[in-house]
């Protein structure tokens, strides 16, 4: 009974394999025949590369050179952790936010208390206006480098899927993404030193 399920199961993979490997050498026009229309599409040149739910096929002058399985949980634990963590962020923002609120607050009434008269309350108080006013464009400043900072991991992440794609070597844009992946983690800590 066992030798028959392996029998069966090693035909039933042998059958895929086969038809994949029946689309080796194929054209692009025979290749949407016999797996309809695909996904997405990314052309350079005289490569393309189509994706499908199952699989990534990689055309070459017209012609298909491989084809690969998708790795779909992995896909989507990634797009999971990039969900958490931008609800991460938003939190972090929410409590730096209050923080300063509470502080500006507590600065109010400490210029009310500690001002003798109208006018010494009155310039603690712009001077009090005028702080808040340099952190928000100082926190402002830091949101916009480290937008082009996630910007730019995110280029570098999608030239490396690519690169994967098209079997090329990615060691140098690992090393890079990796760099911009700690300035960026180490501006989103100063971010909040402050």
């Amino acid at each position: 009974m066992k030798m028959a399920r392996l029998v069966m199961l090693t035909l039933i993979v042998a059958g895929v394999v086969s038809a994949n490997d029946d689309l080796i050498g194929k054209t692009e026009t025979e290749l949407i025949t016999a797996k309809g229309a695909p996904s997405s599409r990314v052309v350079a040149g005289s490569k393309a590369i189509y994706g499908w739910p199952d699989s990534v096929v990689t055309l070459s002058n017209g012609r298909v050179v491989s084809i690969s399985p998708r790795d779909i949980p992995k896909e989507q634990e990634t797009n999971a952790r990039g969900v958490v963590l931008a609800a991460v962020e938003k939190e972090k923002a929410q409590l730096v936010t209050k923080q300063r609120q509470d502080q500006y607050a507590t600065a109010q009434a400490k210029a009310r208390q500690d001002a003798g008269n109208y006018q010494a309350y009155q310039k603690k108080q712009e001077q009090i206006e005028a702080e808040q006013r340099r952190r928000e464009a100082d926190m402002a400043l830091r949101s916009a480098q480290i937008g082009a900072a996630r910007q730019e991991s995110l280029r570098l992440k999608r030239e490396v899927r690519q690169d994967y794609l098209k079997g090329q070597n990615t060691l140098n844009k690992r090393l890079e993404l990796s760099a911009k992946e700690r300035e960026l983690k180490e501006m989103e800590k100063n971010r909040y030193s402050r």
